[in-house]
């Protein structure tokens, strides 16, 4: 029986046999991190559970092989080449034209908010149905609700997220397009050309800035942000406050903020 089993083995197997004992140590490490004395969104319950999801993929597929895979999957962008033909290039051109002479047509509100602040919030994982409740009295959305009052509310708004997350809905808003289907545009595409909304607002004299209270360089947000026109990103490091107090989770509470 001994000598069945030995024959069984190849010299490469105790690599990945060593793979197997790290992976599942560092499996029983990351669990063990989990602080359960803290909100579930946390970062080091985030972090230890993305670590999770990690040790899983890599059990599926070996170390070497997770690790291969997510490196050939980080640099493929850098390597691919996008073309576009004459035929489809006169095609987008002529629907680009067709379109900005409709939305260059007056209306009633054309220009109605000449020369006003513009302010976009952005609210994590906020759902429209919300907007106008109440529980056991309890008003959820006051603020948001006196806004919609005196505001164009549009209610059939629905997110175009895909593996960029928070980053693909400010994409999308700011930049009237939709987000890459694999991977974020603020990642792979960060130095690209885009016409958006910050670059508009400074060609009409406007002085323009973002804040965000969390790490300047989650997403690639200050790299980004430069390239699409904002004049200066407030993040974490700009932001004065009481770390036991005035944090949750990842980043400063709303009314510190």
């Amino acid at each position: 029986m001994n000598s069945s089993i030995k024959v069984l083995f190849r010299s490469t197997d105790w690599i990945f046999l060593a793979e197997a004992v790290v992976t599942l140590t560092l499996g029983i490490i990351t669990f063990r991190s989990l602080d359960r004395t803290k909100p579930k969104l946390s970062a080091a319950n985030v972090i230890a559970k993305s670590s999770m999801f990690v040790i899983v993929a890599a059990l599926g597929t070996g170390l070497i092989g997770f690790h291969t895979f997510d490196t050939y999957r980080s640099i493929e962008g850098l390597f691919q080449s996008y073309t576009v033909n004459a035929n489809d290039y006169n095609i987008y051109k002529q629907w680009f034209r067709e379109h900005n002479a409709a939305i260059g047509a007056d209306t009633p509100y054309r220009g109605i908010a000449k020369g006003k602040n513009v302010l976009i919030v952005q609210i994590e994982a906020l759902q429209s149905f919300v907007i106008n409740k109440s529980i056991d009295g309890q008003i959820i959305t006051p603020n948001l609700n006196e806004l919609a009052k005196e505001s164009l509310y549009f209610d059939h708004f629905y997110h175009q997220n895909a593996q960029g997350r928070t980053s693909d809905a400010e994409f999308t808003v700011k930049a009237s397009l939709q987000p890459l289907a694999a991977g974020s545009v603020y990642i792979r595409f960060p130095k690209n050309d885009y016409e958006a909304l910050p670059s508009i607002l400074k060609r009409n004299g406007y002085d323009t800035a973002a804040f965000h209270a969390f790490r300047a360089g989650f997403w690639n947000r200050n790299v980004m942000y430069r390239n699409i026109g904002y004049n200066r990103f407030y993040s974490a490091s700009d932001f004065v406050y009481d770390e036991k107090k005035e944090r949750i989770g990842w980043g400063l509470n709303d009314i510190g903020f």
